[in-house]
């Protein structure tokens, strides 16, 4: 028995001792899972927090999306055309403001609905079809597709179409976006604009062909003026030569009376002979001063630069006796250059000196201060505010001459009506002159592209201005 029990035994030991073997081997077995559960642990650990930070990217990446997307409808909503977003299948996913407040729909009549089926069909426009059907899935842009059509509305409209595909390649959520402008004041302009084009033409034509008939017309009239310049002409010999040779005669004859024949002759003849004398004068100054100024049309215009002292001592030269008589001081300063024709100009001069001494006041030696200089336009303007704007141009240089007196001057309301012909303004007993020296200078002045005007005071004396253009 004790055998039996000690062989048991020893066969329990080796199953103990066996399966001890066994918990052993397990035991490693399980280090070895346990190594490969933390192994597995770490891995998941550093996979979440791969995960945390990809999340946290996937986040962002969604604000900056939901930010461009508000950025985008911002846009789209505060453009000031109509604006459409259509789906794959055409139907409206969005719409702007412009769209809904030009075409009079609301939001709840467009957002999901197909493009055709707008406003009850307004939109199934066969233009818009083509559009979209078979020229967009060819060409991914559309640029200016014009469409005409009516509207219940708003009436008829012309559009330019702008289409293109907004979602990328190889995806099936592809978006259309329909931009639409609206043209139809610009072509009602154009065809109006070309309407009356055509009618200008038209009224070109017709005026052409009456400046035709009128080119004719003044061909003739052109004709008929040369005919008449030369009877002018002829005139002006007539009043040169003939006319004044009787007068003359009158003269010599009624001088000869006076001198030789004076006692066979009451005081009444005499009186008699010496108004036929004081009139055949006046006749020949009317005469030579109505020569005159017809000449100051015909004479050479062309224009030197002149020195002014010496043409104002050219008209003292003649004026001498007449300055002499009346102990006149004609006085110079500062005397600039100008561009003008002398003859003429000295004619001007004469004239306005003559006026001066004839028009002093009695008792008072005549005094005449002659002044020049050279000015922009702006700077005259400012100078003198009686100057019109119009007639100076601001940047333009002028040689600006002045004749003062100290006479009897005139009353401001006559300063343009002295410059007429024959216009006097005091009686010729009290003032002798044929009241055409002034019309002269005006118009000599005119010749050189200039004006003359006169600013006065009865018994304060007078000046005359003389603007001339200046190079």
């Amino acid at each position: 028995d004790m055998r039996s029990i000690t062989e048991d035994q020893e066969a329990s030991n080796e199953e103990l001792q066996s399966a001890n073997e066994e918990l052993l081997s397990g035991s490693e077995e399980l280090q070895s899972l346990n190594e490969e559960l933390e192994t597995s642990k770490e891995e998941l650990q550093s996979t979440n927090e791969e995960l945390i930070v990809l999340n946290h990217e996937l986040i962002g990446m969604n604000e900056q999306v939901t930010t461009a997307r508000n950025f985008s409808e911002t846009i789209v909503a505060t453009i000031g055309q109509p604006l459409l977003v259509l789906d794959k299948n055409l139907r409206v996913k969005s719409a702007n403001q412009a769209f809904y407040k030009i075409f009079r729909v609301k939001e709840e009549q467009v957002e999901g609905k197909l493009i055709y089926d707008l406003g009850d069909g307004q939109w199934n426009i066969p233009a818009l079809r083509k559009l979209l059907q078979e020229i967009l899935p060819q060409q991914s842009t559309i640029v200016d597709f014009e469409v005409s059509h009516h509207f219940p509305h708003i009436g008829e409209r012309i559009m330019l179409l702008n289409a293109s595909e907004i979602a990328p390649e190889k995806t099936t959520h592809k978006l259309i976006l329909l931009g639409i402008t609206d043209i139809t004041e610009q072509v009602l302009l154009k065809n109006k604009d070309t309407a009356f084009q055509n009618e200008l033409k038209k009224k070109i034509e017709e005026r052409t062909n009456e400046l035709k008939i009128s080119n004719e017309q003044f061909q003739e009239k052109n004709k008929d003026l040369l005919r008449l310049n030369k009877e002018l002409e002829s005139f002006t010999y007539i009043s040169s030569h003939d006319l004044q040779e009787p007068l003359r005669k009158i003269q010599t004859f009624a001088q000869r009376i006076i001198s030789k024949e004076a006692q066979l002759l009451s005081e009444k003849g005499k009186d008699y002979f010496l108004r036929i004398q004081d009139a055949a004068s006046r006749m020949q100054s009317l005469i030579e001063d109505l020569l005159s100024y017809s000449r100051a049309n015909s004479l050479d215009k062309v224009l030197e630069e002149t020195d002014l002292n010496q043409v104002i001592e050219e008209a003292k030269t003649e004026l001498e006796q007449v300055i002499t008589e009346k102990k006149a001081i004609v006085q110079a300063e500062d005397l600039c250059p100008a561009k003008i024709n002398p003859s003429q100009f000295r004619q001007v001069i004469i004239n306005l000196l003559s006026n001066a001494l004839k028009f002093s006041r009695p008792g008072t030696p005549p005094r005449i201060l002659i002044k020049s200089k050279v000015a922009k336009g702006l700077q005259l303007l400012n100078e003198n505010s009686s100057l019109e704007p119009t007639r100076l141009s601001p940047e333009k240089s002028y040689c600006h001459i002045s004749i003062t007196d100290n006479g009897i001057g005139f009353d401001p309301k006559y300063k343009e009506q002295i410059f007429d012909v024959f216009q006097r303004l005091y009686g010729k007993d009290e003032y002798p002159g044929t009241g055409i020296g002034l019309a002269i200078v005006k118009k000599i002045v005119d010749n050189h592209a200039g004006f003359v005007m006169a600013t006065g005071e009865p018994d304060k004396g007078s000046t005359f201005d003389i603007y001339i253009p200046h190079a």
